[in-house]
């Protein structure tokens, strides 16, 4: 099985020392690790401190999707989601270009 793991603003990525392993990522998003990996997590400095969570995270999704309208960030968000939360342009439902 495998965790998600949040990352924090401005942190790239976890290197499991033991292992070697590195999951990478962009600032603020999601990674995905092994549960033995992410075990680790909470007994660390950061996990300890609060900075990294290895908590089970539950996620909700809609079939039809909102499409920001900025030809240059193009994010796809959730049916509710009228304003993209990147650029603050607009959305417009999936499908409807």
């Amino acid at each position: 099985m495998t965790t998600r793991v949040p990352l924090p603003p401005g942190c790239y990525g976890v290197k499991v020392e033991d292992t070697g392993r590195e999951y990478n990522r962009t600032p603020g998003g999601t990674i995905t690790m092994s549960d033995a990996d992410a075990a680790k997590i909470k007994h660390s400095s950061a996990g300890i401190n609060g900075i990294l969570s290895a908590d089970r995270m539950t996620a909700i999704g809609t079939r039809i999707g909102q499409v920001c309208t900025n030809p240059e960030c193009r994010r796809v968000w959730q049916a509710w989601t009228h304003t993209c939360h990147t650029c603050g342009s607009p959305t417009e439902r999936e499908g409807t270009e």
